[in-house]
């Protein structure tokens, strides 16, 4: 599982996804028989670990972006990434891949 620590929770707007993949999914993948073998939370990340944007100031709550390009925004001004600009976390995503 992957989450970026900036990306709000859409579920309960006052935590990150981060914290809700930690608390909840994680727990629920387990019940259910799976396994989580690892959780990377990328301190800088957004929503979308193909994705990169501008962070701003705040990380929860989310409440003053009603679009792109806000700096109060928690995640904004993002665009997918290149092949010359993958971001730290897909190279421990590759990693992760490689280790079978």
């Amino acid at each position: 599982m992957w989450c970026g620590a900036y990306d709000c929770s859409t579920v309960d707007p006052t935590t990150t996804t981060c914290d809700r993949m930690e608390s909840v999914m994680a727990p629920f993948v387990d019940q259910h028989g799976g396994h989580v073998d690892a959780l990377v939370s990328d301190a800088a990340g957004c929503h979308g670990v193909f994705n990169e944007c501008t962070h701003g100031e705040l990380q929860c709550p989310d409440l003053d972006c009603d679009g792109d390009d806000d700096p109060d925004c928690n995640c904004y001004d993002c665009h997918n990434r290149t092949a010359e600009n993958i971001g730290t976390s897909l190279h421990t995503l590759f990693d992760y891949i490689d280790s079978f």
